[in-house]
């Protein structure tokens, strides 16, 4: 096994919707076991890229691997087979399925962990995200921060290989924010990889040890946080600084 393989490989990808240019020769890696905030102003880019990842879109030009093995022609389903796992800026739960219903859906979906061992973990899941009283309960009544987490919950149902996180934070209360990031840097402290969209700029910086900027379609900057907050490109970027 090449141990220099990277888990995630994108490598020249460019998007065009018809006259506007949503990214232009976008590469980076991944190694397993990472936790980057993917960060930039609106519109640079950033849910474009996660919906070419996991298979939404397909790039007009690029290349990307997971795990050495190419994924930019697969259509979602067959991402999330390969390992790759979603949240959405717009939450998408089933809502006239239960809570528990929602979590083994996707588990049975995509059949990437032993059936026997479906409910048990999901039942974990949802402890860890203090869903667990109302795992019976219709997802379509519970609170929009509920319905947010539960979305959350559900990517880590499929032992995935990477989670793409869009937007988790946004519009949710402090409380349940607290939930998330605490099961997401879990995840990154026992081996998990994640890439973080967020425009909560304190928290990616607080929470992930390496950040890449996109700005206008371009990746402008890339490698430790520490550094890249530094940089004049990133705050002229965002009109004035970051931190």
């Amino acid at each position: 096994m090449d141990k220099d393989a990277k888990l995630l490989e994108v490598k020249g990808v460019s998007k065009r919707f018809g006259g506007l240019q949503a990214l232009r020769d976008v590469s980076f890696s991944m190694d397993e076991g990472e936790l980057i905030g993917l960060i930039g102003p609106n519109a640079s880019g950033k849910t474009t890229l996660l919906n070419i990842i996991n298979g939404y879109y397909p790039p007009s030009s690029g290349t990307i691997y997971l795990d050495r093995h190419r994924i930019d022609s697969l259509n979602p389903n067959q991402v999330a087979k390969q390992g790759v796992t979603r949240m959405f800026q717009a939450t998408r739960i089933f809502p006239r399925m239960s809570v528990l219903e929602n979590m083994l859906t996707i588990a049975y979906a995509v059949r990437r962990i032993p059936s026997r061992d479906i409910v048990q973990k999901a039942r974990k899941i949802l402890a860890r995200l203090s869903l667990d009283d109302m795992i019976h309960e219709d997802a379509g009544n519970l609170s929009g921060g509920q319905r947010k987490i539960l979305e959350f919950g559900t990517c880590f149902m499929a032992n995935p290989k990477l989670v793409l996180l869009d937007e988790p934070f946004a519009a949710i209360h402090p409380e349940l924010k607290g939930i998330l990031e605490e099961f997401m840097i879990a995840h990154y402290e026992e081996g998990g990889t994640l890439l973080l969209v967020s425009h909560d700029i304190p928290s990616v910086v607080a929470s992930c040890p390496r950040l890449i900027v996109l700005n206008v379609g371009t990746i402008i900057a890339d490698g430790p946080t520490e550094e890249v907050v530094k940089k004049d490109e990133v705050a002229e970027a965002y009109l004035g600084g970051i931190v």
